[in-house]
């Protein structure tokens, strides 16, 4: 049922959503106990979201593939309430270039990359997000994303940094999911209170810093 634009999985059953898989030649969910195995790339087109059952602990996705994610696009409202477990396979298992989106209650964990990955979004907002145990960084802004805030989020344990953003395409470069790049350097984006602990995944205690801003601005707030 998307009335409303929403999809609210039963995670004991997929078919709802393996009609949004991207990979024609993966059906992108099976089922794995009592989560979804996740093992092909889903996208969320615009006015379509992803709505779990309960606490983020009770909707949960996990990975079988390194390409296995979520890929929320264009315009959106409310998306959250789940987790997807990377299985440290997955190497971008969360990513957007949305519009007005909002995403509330999502944990990614156990990546073999990047956590939260938002690239030339515009807007949107991550309420009581968290990001654990990445051998990227727990939140990759880039590109042209700009106006995005990330309230009460939190990360910990990565291999590079709790908050990267640069830019690391040209101005109207290809960017992966089809589409341009926005702008030449991230806008502003904003994080309020967010917790910052235990840097270090594989090496504890070696990872890169906290926050690295190499384009655009960044505003941290208590």
């Amino acid at each position: 049922d998307t009335a409303g634009g929403a999809i609210e999985p039963d995670v004991e059953d997929a078919e709802r959503l393996r009609a949004l898989a991207l990979d024609v030649g993966h059906d992108g969910l099976h089922r794995l106990g009592h989560s979804l195995g996740l093992d092909g790339v889903v996208e969320f087109p615009s006015s379509v979201n992803l709505v779990g059952q309960g606490k983020r602990s009770t909707t949960r996705f996990v990975c079988s593939a390194a390409g296995a994610g979520f890929r929320f696009r264009s315009r959106g409202d409310v998306s959250g309430h789940f987790t997807i477990d990377g299985a440290n396979i997955a190497t971008e298992p969360f990513w957007t270039d949305g519009v007005k989106r909002s995403f509330h209650d999502i944990d990614i964990r156990n990546v073999a990359g990047h956590g939260i990955t938002v690239e030339n979004a515009q807007n949107c907002t991550f309420d009581a997000c968290g990001v654990d145990v990445v051998t990227g960084s727990n939140y990759r802004i880039k590109n042209g994303a700009s106006s995005n805030h990330f309230r009460d989020c939190d990360g910990e344990k990565q291999d590079r940094y709790l908050i990267e953003q640069d830019q690391d395409l040209a101005q109207g470069a290809a960017v992966p999911y089809g589409g341009t790049v926005l702008a030449s350097h991230p806008g502003f984006n904003c994080f309020t209170g967010s917790v910052i602990e235990r840097f270090g995944n594989t090496n504890p205690g070696t990872a890169l810093g906290g926050v690295y801003c190499a384009a655009g601005t960044m505003i941290l707030n208590d």
